[in-house]
Order: C-alpha cells, then sequence, then structure tokens
C-alpha cells in the first residue's frame, strides 16, 4: 500500500469525526466553515482534511470544541502522530505562562486525587511555554516527573495517550528533562516493577546522555529480557534521529547478530532486531559489522526485512481493504471503493513490525467513530479463521483490538485462556490483550483462567509460558480483583515473578 503522509492521516482524523459525528449541520463543509468562524471556507476545510495544508494545533481543538469530543481527543494523537513520523511536534498554542493556572495545577501535585489526562496537557503546555521556569522547592520537578509517570503506568485508553505525551514535553523540556530521565531509569531499576519497557520507550524521545547511556547498557548488558525488547525497540528510534555515537552504533552491530540468531526464535525479539539492524546497516560506523549479514531463514523475517511487515505484503493489504470495506458497511458508505486512508491506517495498526506505530495507528482509529465497526470488523475476522482452525489473524487482531478500547473481543479471549485446543502464541496474544481490555471478568472465571494457566506452565521451559502466566496476573490487576492478588502474593508455590507482579499491583491499587 502506498505510504501515507501523517498530514493526509490527521486530515483523514478530522474528516471522519465531522462527518460521522452527531450533528447533521457540521457534517456540510460550509456549515462547519460557519461555525469555525473568521476566515474559514468551504474550501479550507477541505484542503485540512484532504491534508492539502496541514492543520494547525488551535484549529484541531477547534474541532474538538465544536464536535462535542473530550479535550484532547484530537490534540493527544496529533501531537503523538507528528513526533512518530517526523521527530517534530505540533506547537501547543501556549504563548505565554499563565501563572495563575500553573499555580493550580501545581497544588494538586500535591494532593492526592490523581490529574486528569487533560490537567496534565495543560500542565505540560505550560511548562513548555517557559524553556527557563524555575520550581522552588526544585525537588518539584521529580515530583512532578514521578507522579505523572506513576498515573501514566496504569492509565488506560486516551488517559494513557494525554500522558504519555505530557511526559514526552517533560523530557523535551530543558529543566525538566533531567528529573524525568531519573524518573523513567528508577522505574526500570525497581525490581518490584514489571513495568520495563514503558518507561524505556519514553527515553527514545530526546538526545540525552544519560538517557542514551542507560538504553545503550541495556542492550549490551540488559536486566532481562523485557529490558533488552524496551532497549531495542527504544534504539530504533535513537538510531533515526542520531541519539548515539559513533562508538555506540558500531558496538551494537554484534549485539544484534547475536539476537537474530539466538535460538529459540521470539517473534517479538525477531522484528525488534530486525528493525535495529536495517537502521544501523544504513549507517557507516556499524555497516562493516553487519556485512554479509542476512535475516534469519524464516519467512516472517523476510517480509519484516523487506517491507517492515508482520505478514506477507500482499496479503496484510488484501484483509485491510477487506476489513476497510466491513467497516464502511456498518456506516452504509456510499463508496464505491474503501477509503484507502482506512485500509492504510489498519494495516500499520495490525501489520507493522514496529510495536509503536502497531500501538499508535490502533489509538489513531480509537479516536474516531469507527472504532466499534472495527472492533466488530475484527471480530468476524479473527472468529472466521478460528472456525477453519487457522489462529493467524486472531494473533495480530487480539492485542489491536484492546487499543481500539472496544470490549467484543473479551467473551472470546476468555474462551481462549481457559479452554483446550489453542496454540501457546494465541493464548499469548490473548493474555496481552487482555490488561486495560474494557470490561471485566468476575474472580471465578479469573481463578479459571489462572488455574488452567498453572497446569499447563508445569514442567514446561521457556518464556511464553511464563510470560502469559504473567500476563494474566496483570489482568487480575487491572480488573480491580485485589483478594485474589493478595492470595496470588501469598502463595509460595507460584512463581516469584507472578508474586512480584501481584504485590506491585496491590501497590498501585492503595496509590
Amino acid at each position: 500500500m502506498a505510504q501515507i503522509s501523517v498530514r493526509r492521516k490527521l486530515g483523514w482524523l478530522l474528516a471522519t469525526n465531522r462527518r460521522l459525528g452527531p450533528d447533521p449541520a457540521l457534517r456540510c463543509g460550509n456549515g462547519f466553515a460557519r461555525a469555525v468562524g473568521g476566515s474559514t471556507s468551504p474550501s479550507s476545510v477541505t484542503r485540512w482534511e484532504r491534508g492539502q495544508v496541514a492543520a494547525g494545533r488551535r484549529t484541531i481543538r477547534r474541532y474538538e470544541q465544536l464536535l462535542g469530543l473530550p479535550t484532547g481527543q484530537l490534540t493527544t494523537v496529533s501531537d503523538a502522530m507528528v513526533r512518530l513520523e517526523t521527530s517534530t511536534r505540533l506547537r501547543t498554542g501556549v504563548g505565554r505562562l499563565d501563572d495563575v493556572a500553573l499555580d493550580t495545577l501545581l497544588e494538586k501535585i500535591g494532593g492526592d486525587a490523581p490529574l486528569h489526562g487533560a490537567e496534565w496537557v495543560q500542565l505540560t503546555e505550560q511548562i513548555e511555554s517557559s524553556p527557563g521556569l524555575v520550581l522552588h522547592p526544585r525537588r518539584l520537578w521529580r515530583t512532578i516527573a514521578e507522579r505523572l509517570l506513576t498515573e501514566l503506568i496504569v492509565a488506560e485508553k486516551g488517559e494513557w495517550l494525554h500522558r504519555s505525551e505530557a511526559m514526552s514535553r517533560l523530557l523535551e523540556h530543558p529543566v525538566a528533562r533531567a528529573h524525568a530521565v531519573a524518573a523513567c531509569i528508577a522505574l526500570v531499576e525497581d525490581d518490584t516493577s514489571p513495568v520495563v519497557v514503558e518507561p524505556l520507550g519514553l527515553l527514545d524521545v530526546v538526545s540525552d546522555d544519560t538517557a542514551n547511556r542507560y538504553v545503550f547498557q541495556q542492550l549490551t548488558h540488559p536486566k532481562g529480557e523485557r529490558a533488552f525488547q524496551g532497549a531495542l525497540r527504544t534504539a530504533s528510534r535513537k538510531i533515526r534521529h542520531g541519539h548515539f555515537t559513533e562508538s555506540q552504533l558500531r558496538r551494537l552491530a554484534p549485539v544484534v547478530r547475536e539476537a537474530l540468531h539466538d535460538p529459540p526464535p521470539d517473534p517479538d525479539r525477531l522484528a525488534l532486531a530486525l528493525d535495529v539492524a536495517r537502521l544501523l546497516s544504513g549507517r557507516a560506523p556499524a555497516r562493516a559489522a553487519l556485512r554479509g549479514m542476512v535475516p534469519p531463514d524464516q519467512p516472517a523475517a523476510r517480509w519484516m526485512w523487506t517491507s517492515t511487515r508482520l505478514a506477507e505484503p500482499a496479503t496484510a493489504r488484501a484483509v485491510s481493504l477487506s476489513l476497510a470495506r466491513l467497516t464502511q458497511a456498518q456506516h452504509r458508505s456510499e463508496a464505491a471503493e474503501p477509503d484507502e486512508v482506512l485500509a492504510g491506517v489498519i494495516e500499520e495498526a495490525l501489520y507493522s513490525s514496529s510495536p509503536d506505530r502497531r500501538l499508535l495507528h490502533g489509538q489513531l482509529l480509537a479516536a474516531t467513530p469507527l472504532r466499534e465497526a472495527l472492533g466488530n470488523a475484527f471480530l468476524t475476522e479473527a472468529t472466521a479463521g478460528l472456525g477453519r482452525r487457522d489462529e493467524t489473524f486472531a494473533v495480530t487482531a487480539l492485542p489491536a483490538m484492546t487499543v481500539l478500547n472496544v470490549s467484543t473481543h473479551r467473551p472470546l479471549i476468555g474462551r481462549i485462556l481457559s479452554g483446550p485446543g489453542f496454540s501457546p502464541t494465541l493464548r499469548h496474544a490473548a493474555a496481552r490483550a487482555l490488561p486495560h481490555c474494557p470490561g471485566r471478568f468476575p474472580e471465578p472465571v479469573w481463578r479459571t483462567i489462572l488455574a488452567r494457566q498453572l497446569a499447563r506452565s508445569q514442567g514446561v521451559t521457556g518464556r511464553i509460558e511464563a510470560d502469559v502466566l504473567r500476563a494474566i496476573v496483570y489482568g487480575i490487576g487491572t480488573d480491580g480483583h485485589t483478594e485474589l492478588l493478595a492470595a496470588i502474593r501469598a502463595d509460595p508455590a507460584l512463581p516469584p515473578d507472578c508474586r512480584s507482579t501481584a504485590h506491585w499491583q496491590l501497590s498501585q491499587a492503595r496509590r
């Protein structure tokens, strides 16, 4: 599928929300232009929505206001998409520091109640507007960073994205940066925390010496497999934007070669290592060390290497077009052909070899009125595949449906985790899709799922069954079953990793 520019994707986001919005008067370009006011004409709206002219942040916020959308639903995902695709960002539009607004928000930092995602956006926009901002006492910077990070790692849906972008602004701020970097590193180093990939991933935002050295350390001497994969994920962006030194790039080459050919093959590690290897092969310091390197002799590795896709490119395109048609049919679209932008965003959300691109394109879809229809289309395709004993699409789709913020797949996840006849790969995908999935299982269902997985794990070596078990315990926590978590923590017969995950979840529940 042809490359779609970030401007075109964001124009599509605006158009889809307007045309499928609740107010018929605003579905017409003329009516919307009048509502925007000022010098806005219908042709202005057309140019924004076709991606011919970039819509500024104030314009995107005006769409939110007129369409009655929650503050930040469009602006935050737009910020994140611009940052992902271009390494730049939309200006917040905050001209000067508002001392009253800043003081009000800082007072809330010292309280017990969490800030809403929109409040974190407002606070960090105020901070961003003043590069030389001085706070007293100075440790307030670390308090802000730690508080934001603590809320981010347990936040769900759009609230997570608000906090993620807010943390990125702190990391980009000349004064706040050191405190935000220190907070991320401290969380990775906390042996009681099961959250490793997320704080490492945040360090890709900025070229900071401390952050760069720490990510490099987790590549060459990682704390564990999750830290290594998190560092690979972060390294891709750091290599793209020149954060590593020439010496570090040379020393990364043998690390990546080993990761690619270290048995047994792990699909997640393979995709991340191939992305880093592809980037390194284009950099002079590492090119010689990677000369002659070929990806592992697996079809998936060849697709990732040549097309950055998790599936054969023609298949990925055909499935994405089919899903776009199914989605449009649910909205009674009069278009004879599938929406090419919708199909392209679906393809990125399902098949990009980059987990960051899958996540953000899924969140782009979730920020539209199409998300329920998309969830139904994904579930239809996954169920049809399982009926043919083909798990391929279900493995891809289940985590993506959680990102869409739909609950239609929760019953299927429960059946996969509690019933017989499903592969470890599919159970792994199902378990990863459960934390933060809308809806809730009652405690007896969780006890059944946990007991079945414990039985499967007995005497089995390798990471996948242990990862499934840990994800199940994490899901018990995000569903709020504190009594079951306490029982897991207290059971000496359970693996230490599960007990520490339960302990951490209980500590978060008390905050």
